[in-house]
């Protein structure tokens, strides 16, 4: 009779650990342990398109390559910075991550680079390198009404973030990036590559 009960307690909490497993995957689809896991449960599609969100000058985030090229005036010059596509044939999701960089970029009246990165032709965020990085730095702040400083991430719309930081270079950049396609893109590398 014992025995009965210890089996009957140990299949009721084994059943409510597999629950909350479960539970926890559902909720945080790309987390750690659902990667560990390789459990698949509301996997992005990679590919889906939302409402866009305003990044920097206007540039809408989920705008596709060719839209951001019509919206470019004329004179702006770009050149390829980075692309990374996966080969023909390869079974996972798709992969195509492409950044352009303007070099003679002016935005708030500050001369700099501007990077535009794309995922899976979804604009997903636009670096900018002001030449005079502690003036850009107070227009911002004055412009957003909020102090951003160095090593310092501030949500500024519903899913668009502004981040100040350093690159691998030393060189100062502040970054527009909607969140929800920078989720996309870490949970495919997290889980793929």
């Amino acid at each position: 009779m014992k025995n009965k009960r210890n089996i009957i307690k140990f299949f009721v909490f084994a059943v409510a650990i597999i629950s909350l497993l479960i539970s926890y995957i559902v909720i945080n689809p790309n987390s750690l342990l659902s990667y560990a896991l390789r459990f698949k449960v509301l996997e992005p599609s990679y590919l889906d398109r939302k409402a866009g969100e305003t990044l920097i000058d206007g540039f809408q985030s989920y705008s596709s390559l060719a839209q951001v090229k019509a919206a470019m005036p004329d004179h702006f010059v770009y050149e390829v910075a980075e692309k990374s596509v996966l080969d023909k044939g390869d079974t996972r999701p798709p992969f195509d991550f492409l950044s352009l960089s303007i070099k003679d970029y002016q935005h708030k009246g500050y001369a700099g680079e501007l990077v535009l990165s794309f995922f899976n032709d979804r604009l997903m965020q636009c670096i900018f390198y002001p030449v005079d990085v502690e003036g850009f730095e107070k227009v911002l702040t004055k412009d957003l009404k909020m102090k951003v400083t160095k090593e310092d991430e501030r949500k500024i719309s519903g899913n668009v973030n502004l981040w100040h930081y350093i690159d691998y270079e030393g060189r100062p950049y502040f970054r527009w990036v909607d969140k929800r396609l920078e989720k996309e893109n870490d949970a495919w590398i997290m889980r793929y590559s």
